[in-house]
């Protein structure tokens, strides 16, 4: 006898269906959606589309700037730390703790260019000063001096800025350039 049933669709044939016109037209919707547009898909309310603006870097010899400025097309000095500012100017209380093994080669460095530090400290050294600047306020030079006697093999920085520690880095490349915390 013949096999009279009529040809029909199993159950994963028609889920595999179903997620396939899904994603079709989830596909669909997105692209006439303006995700695809130029804006990236930003857009404002009720679709309409809000050009993006380029930001331009603040001048960095500028401290105060709040607004970016035409930099001249110089480029940015990597080897100062200070060269670009941020945050909020304040008054702020600046405390570095430096320790080593030995001794170490530390070299402190503010904002306001007043009482830089520049010396070889043996076991530990602390210095908290109170001004008034701009992110980063601190830059901290450590560097183990390396095949001398009695120099560490390890330093340590710590950088604490109104009692929040923001920064701690650690060194044990001997006579390598020096390693830079800023905070």
């Amino acid at each position: 006898m013949p096999d009279r049933r009529k040809p029909g669709l199993t159950k994963p044939t028609l889920v595999a269906l179903v997620v396939v016109v899904a994603g079709a037209l989830a596909m669909t919707v997105a692209l006439l959606s303006g995700s695809g547009s130029p804006n990236g898909g930003a857009s404002g309310q009720n679709g309409e589309n809000r050009a993006i603006e380029p930001v331009a870097p603040i001048n960095p010899s500028d401290a105060e700037a709040t607004q970016p400025a035409d930099v001249g097309g110089k480029p940015l000095d990597v080897t100062n730390p200070f060269a670009v500012s941020f945050g909020a100017a304040g008054r702020r209380t600046v405390t570095v703790r430096v320790s080593g093994d030995g001794a170490v080669n530390v070299g402190v460095y503010y904002r306001d260019k007043k009482e830089p530090t520049q010396r070889l400290v043996t076991g530990s050294f602390s210095k908290t000063r109170t001004f008034e600047g701009r992110f980063p306020m601190v830059a901290v030079a450590i560097q183990v001096p390396g095949n001398v006697p009695g120099t560490a093999t390890r330093a340590t920085c710590t950088i604490e800025i109104d009692g929040i520690e923001v920064v701690t880095k650690s060194t044990k490349r001997a006579g390598a350039l020096p390693t830079l915390c800023v905070g």
